[in-house]
């Protein structure tokens, strides 16, 4: 088995909130490379790297995804 590993997902306009997140989930010592946050640059997926090869290759069978439902994600689609 693999490590677990935290996938959030969230639009870029909510980057404040996210990263506010993401700070308050290393500070409980989740480390950095545990966790991809489409939005944050300490754990985005790399640039220039096909989104869903990359996550393909980097999560195992046990991941935890977080979407972020915040109102800018609420306006698209509502």
């Amino acid at each position: 088995m693999g490590k677990t590993k935290l996938f959030l997902t969230c639009s870029n306009q909510d980057v404040k909130e996210v990263t506010a997140f993401v700070n308050f989930i290393l500070a409980i010592e989740l480390k950095s490379e545990d966790m991809i946050c489409t939005s944050v640059p300490s754990t985005k997926i790399p640039n220039g790297e096909d989104i869903f090869n990359y996550l393909n290759k980097t999560l195992s069978d046990e991941i935890c995804v977080l979407f972020f439902q915040t109102t800018t994600i609420q306006a698209l689609y509502v």
